[in-house]
């Protein structure tokens, strides 16, 4: 691995609050295996100084680990600990103890996306999420989740299927699908929650990330029509729906199967599969046929249609999503890790790539 990457993995991993001991461990190794002057100067310019890191901060607690762990080093390397880094670490340690009991429970967490290195790098190539240290704040939409990040490279990699489109997004969670389609020009992205408190923080990361957003307090009233930009609006799966949209998108919206039903129900109301007609001759033609042909009618338009990403937790709570789903008349797809990435746009250093982590995406429609 160049050294410029590796540079800018170490920096990655601070500003997406990687486990402090593998920043302290990346830092050394691009010194020789050690935590001198150099590398502390690194660690306080490179990413705790970082444009992005002031901008977007990462947590003080996050931050006061990691410089202990460093000082840590440093002593045990029998090395100096330059005044700059103690200097920030009683600092912080100071506000993090006047926090106790009522610190903030949320904090910045910064992803670069790119086809390289060298495109990451610049601001475009950024989106930052407030995000809950507590998995049950917000119910667990206040969290990344790695599913989200597969459908939000999805979308970069299309920006053609879904300009200028109305979508709606079910379970938008921390927004980083909607920001995404804000990015690739979709006309209308309606995003929507169960969850108030997850709503709200989807919104609160709309507003970090420079999108022109809206609130409503109930879908009734709102018409879907172009040129409404992002809109956020609370909704339970077992709602009546009347939008009639382009695009539905969820990801990690697959998680138990007592919710299916009523998942299965939302999206057979935004596809209205009755009005198509699906057989088996239609499953054949669907899986013959690449993706982007197959929902495209014969006037060039796109029919409408789901993509919804899920983590492979349990595969028979997918078996049954895909077969009642199948069973309300809409045709199901799986799609193949190549044309979810044909673009070539990528998250950069997500933990569950590293783990593996199984995610699958389907794609869903009338026909």
């Amino acid at each position: 691995m160049a050294s410029e990457e590796r540079r800018f993995r170490a920096i990655c991993f601070y500003r997406q609050q990687r486990p402090a001991s593998e920043v302290v461990d990346l830092i050394s190794d691009l010194h020789d295996g050690s935590f001198g002057e150099v590398a502390q100067q690194f660690l306080m310019e490179r990413c705790i100084r970082d444009e992005i890191c002031r901008k977007f901060e990462p947590s003080h607690t996050y931050t006061l680990r990691l410089l202990k762990l460093a000082i840590r080093k440093i002593e045990d390397e029998k090395g100096q600990v330059e005044e700059d880094v103690l200097n920030l670490y009683m600092e912080l340690l100071g506000k993090c103890k006047e926090s106790v009991g009522g610190g903030a429970s949320h904090s910045c967490k910064t992803f670069a996306y790119g086809r390289s290195i060298d495109e990451a790098v610049s601001v475009e190539g950024h989106i930052s999420l407030n995000v809950s240290f507590d998995i049950l704040a917000g119910s667990t939409g206040c969290k990344e989740w790695e599913a989200g990040f597969v459908l939000a490279e999805f979308v970069l990699n299309n920006p053609a299927v879904f300009k200028g489109k109305v979508s709606v997004e079910l379970g938008s969670g921390a927004g980083l699908v909607g920001i995404c389609l804000d990015r690739v020009g979709c006309s209308t992205s309606v995003l929507t929650d169960g969850n108030i408190e997850a709503l709200q923080n989807c919104r609160t990361n709309l507003d970090l990330n420079g999108v022109r957003n809206g609130w409503h307090e109930t879908k009734e009233g709102l018409e879907l029509q172009p040129d409404l930009g992002v809109q956020c609006v609370p909704l339970k799966w077992e709602e009546e729906i009347e939008w009639r949209p382009d695009v539905v998108l969820g990801a990690d919206v697959v998680y138990d199967p007592e919710v299916i039903p009523s998942l299965v129900s939302t999206l057979v109301s935004l596809l209205r599969p009755e009005i198509a007609g699906r057989n088996a001759e239609t499953e054949r033609t669907a899986a013959s046929l690449s993706w982007k042909d197959w929902i495209t009618t014969k006037g060039g338009n796109s029919t409408p249609f789901a993509l919804v990403a899920s983590t492979v937790r349990n595969p028979s709570t997918l078996e049954l999503f895909a077969a009642m789903t199948r069973q309300k008349g809409l045709v199901v797809r799986e799609l193949v890790e190549f044309e979810r990435q044909s673009g070539g746009i990528l998250f950069h250093w997500l933990p569950f790539r590293e783990k593996k982590s199984a995610i699958v995406m389907h794609c869903i429609s009338v026909r």
